[in-house]
């Protein structure tokens, strides 16, 4: 009796472990939460380098474009859903994009007002600017250093090398 239902078994033993994450599929699932920190990193830079310049024709245009990003990556995120069953790995780039936001909506902004005083700036303005940029460097090292972990805590697990 039991051999006759060994090729049903055989069968499904081999439908349930295709069906499980591969390699390729876990490289897909990577590379689409990177292009999403990209195209952030891409935006954040982009005002850094306003910021660092006195651009301010392009400061607040940058900064629009940067909040945009965040919110934009966020939801595409959100909408690649968990890997197999789990989410860790994806809400590593979520709780990215949280802290992205919220030092943009803060830190960021706050050394976009001082810039924005112009010839009015002083001395305490300057030390408010140095404590600040210290702030948001350590902030994003940290930020950076937590996605990176995650990132190799996944490759690992699917069997994939990090470019």
């Amino acid at each position: 009796m039991i051999i006759k239902y060994l090729p049903v078994f055989v069968i499904l033993s081999v439908l349930l472990v295709s069906c499980g994450p591969s390699t390729e599929k876990a490289i897909e699932y990577n590379d689409a939460l990177v292009a999403e920190h990209a195209a952030v990193t891409e935006n954040i830079q982009m005002l850094f380098q306003d910021i660092s310049g006195f651009n301010m024709t392009r400061i607040d245009e940058d900064y629009n474009n940067t909040k945009e990003s965040i919110k934009i990556s966020t939801g595409h995120i959100e909408d690649l859903g968990d890997f197999y069953g789990d989410d860790s790995y994806k809400n590593a780039f979520i709780e990215y994009m949280d802290h992205a936001g919220k030092m943009i909506d803060n830190e960021v902004k706050q050394v976009i007002d001082i810039l924005k005083l112009g010839d009015k700036i002083t001395a305490v303005d300057e030390e408010k600017l140095n404590q600040l940029t210290d702030k948001i460097y350590n902030k994003e090292k940290e930020a950076n250093k937590n996605l990176e972990l995650k990132q190799a805590e996944f490759s690992e697990k699917y069997e994939f090398d990090l470019k």
